[in-house]
């Protein structure tokens, strides 16, 4: 079954303001080799950032993994407003542009 569809186990830290998603998807799982343990944490920031951290290892196989997040939150805080008036700012390792995103502002640090 893909992950996506799968229930995980999760567990709060009110202190730390985390959420902790954790999934075991068995060999041959969805027609995929190896024993995937996936990691996601979820954690709100003291200035109100969202930040989503995930981990994936393989105990036996080589596999492929992608692993992405689809939320979409209203970053205005209230009323409907146009993508185009958004700004992200996007902390990553590695950045490949493809395309023309014209209508997204895009921030972005590598590391």
């Amino acid at each position: 079954m893909c992950v996506c569809q799968c229930v995980w186990e999760s567990e709060v830290d009110e202190v730390t303001s985390r959420l902790l998603l954790t999934l075991v998807s068995a060999d041959a799982d969805d027609g995929y080799p190896g024993c995937l343990h996936v990691q996601v944490v979820y954690q709100l920031t003291d200035d109100n950032a969202v930040n989503i951290d995930y981990t994936a290892t393989v105990d036996d196989k080589p596999t492929i993994v992608n692993l992405t997040n689809h939320t979409y939150f209203n970053l205005a805080g209230h009323v409907c407003q146009l993508r185009n008036t958004h700004v992200n700012n996007v902390v990553l390792k590695l950045f490949h542009q493809s395309g023309k995103h014209a209508s997204v502002k895009l921030s972005y640090t590598v590391l």
